[in-house]
């Protein structure tokens, strides 16, 4: 066999090439297997299946309809205070004099009745029992007949100057001749509502003004125990409270805001101006805890 010239190896070697480029175009390419057997069932496109139905979302519970609520009762008006008429005032003085002269009756009979006894108390002396008892009997009637006047006095007082202090849902203000002290309002509960007695004493008596000035100050304790409720009953009302001084304060302040229409004269603005200071100091040095 001859031996193929260089040229010829050349010429073979390019037919050869040739040859396998045209068979390759022929052939499919064939995809590799794929290595991850999820991925070849999504090639091998398999049915999707269907997704699950929708499950019915519960019915959101509808917003409940607020209960109407009640407006609170109204607050009574402020106290407006007027000025009373020269004549009113007159006719409050009269009957605080009237009462005012069966109260120095009654403070006659009281001496008297005490320099009877007062042997008796000291060195143990028999005394003159029917005097003493006509004395104490005399002392009671003239104060019961002051009563009426002072009554009177009171009523006047505070309807002339606007007080009323049946608007802060007081029972109503009585006049007491056994009352030492200008006035007195204490607190009851009566079918579940607070209500006040307002009781005026001896030392209320000053003036028509003062007398004004004290129906005002008790009628401001009633609405500061309207307002407390309940609770005013666990509130410690001592000396040392500050509670106390608190309430106190705000009642001789309310005077003094209508001094001019309680027609107050310059002693009795400093004698409110002075119980103030000293409600003040109080709550400063007593009532610190």
């Amino acid at each position: 066999m001859k031996k193929m010239t260089g040229k010829a190896k050349i010429i073979a070697v390019c037919l050869i090439a040739l040859l396998a480029l045209v068979v390759g175009a022929y052939i499919p390419q064939v995809e590799p297997l794929p290595t991850d057997p999820i991925q070849g069932i999504a090639r091998a496109e398999l049915p999707l299946a269907e997704p699950p139905p929708e499950e019915p979302k519960p019915e959101e519970p509808k917003p409940e309809e607020p209960v109407p609520v009640e407006p609170p009762p109204e607050e009574p008006p402020p106290v407006l205070v007027v000025k009373p008429t020269e004549h009113q005032i007159d006719e409050i003085r009269k009957a605080i004099e009237k009462a005012q002269k069966e109260k120095m009756i009654a403070k006659k009979h009281l001496v008297l009745y005490v320099f009877e006894r007062l042997p008796h108390m000291l060195f143990g002396l028999p005394f003159d029992e029917e005097a003493a008892r006509g004395h104490r009997e005399k002392v009671q009637a003239a104060l019961e007949r002051a009563r009426p006047h002072g009554q009177k006095a009171a009523d006047l007082a505070n309807e002339y100057y606007g007080i009323n202090v049946q608007g802060a849902n007081a029972l109503g203000a009585w006049y007491c001749p056994y009352l030492p002290s200008e006035g007195l309002a204490e607190a009851w509960l009566i079918d579940g509502q607070i209500r006040t007695f307002i009781a005026i004493g001896n030392g209320a008596f000053r003036s028509p003004s003062w007398l004004a000035a004290t129906l005002l100050h008790e009628r401001i304790h009633a609405e500061q125990f309207r307002r407390l409720g309940l609770a005013l009953f666990d509130i410690n009302l001592s000396w040392c409270s500050p509670r106390l001084h608190e309430l106190e304060i705000e009642a001789y302040m309310a005077e003094l805001a209508v001094r001019f229409w309680l027609c107050l004269s310059t002693e009795e603005i400093a004698e409110i101006e002075r119980r103030i200071r000293e409600h003040r100091e109080a709550l400063r040095r007593r009532c610190r805890n």
